[in-house]
């Protein structure tokens, strides 16, 4: 029997290893047309926004970025649970890994799914927290570059 995760007095099941791997893109320093382009490359079928915030004025922002995905063919899904309510700081958390895992793990078992956050640096983001928590759950997860592709742990 799997282990029972609680999260705001629901108990959850840990999600099973879905079909497909769980990549992590960063968007810092990117034009959309790159961001774009590394998600085709990639075969992603939806983003899944892991930001706190998503509702920037930029391109990256909700009210841009959704109909730019959609253009492509890619689904996008804001989980917000798995944002930095802290992204001000340089506090790194995640507001609550276990409800937003079921949720990731939903989409990730349709297809390609790409978690999306702002932070470039894999080191210094929010998502490395979510990925060590996917990998603890047997979840293949790959961080993305421009020029590679590393599965983790590294």
């Amino acid at each position: 029997m799997g282990s029972v995760l609680r999260s705001k007095g629901r108990r959850l099941t840990p999600p099973v290893s879905p079909a497909y791997p769980i990549l992590s893109m960063g968007y810092g320093g990117r034009s959309l047309d790159g961001f774009l382009d590394l998600l085709k490359e990639h075969e992603v079928t939806t983003v899944a926004d892991c930001r706190w915030m998503p509702h920037g004025r930029g391109p990256f922002g909700q009210r841009r970025l959704v109909p730019a995905l959609n253009a492509e063919g890619v689904a996008y899904c804001w989980i917000r649970e798995l944002g930095n309510p802290d992204y001000r700081t340089a506090t790194i958390r995640v507001h609550d890994v276990d409800a937003g895992m079921a949720r990731l793990d939903a989409l990730a078992r349709r297809g390609p799914v790409a978690m999306l956050c702002v932070c470039r640096d894999f080191a210094k983001c929010h998502t490395l927290k979510v990925a060590d928590a996917l990998l603890e759950r047997g979840v293949v997860v790959r961080r993305v570059d421009d020029d590679r592709q590393e599965e983790l742990p590294l």
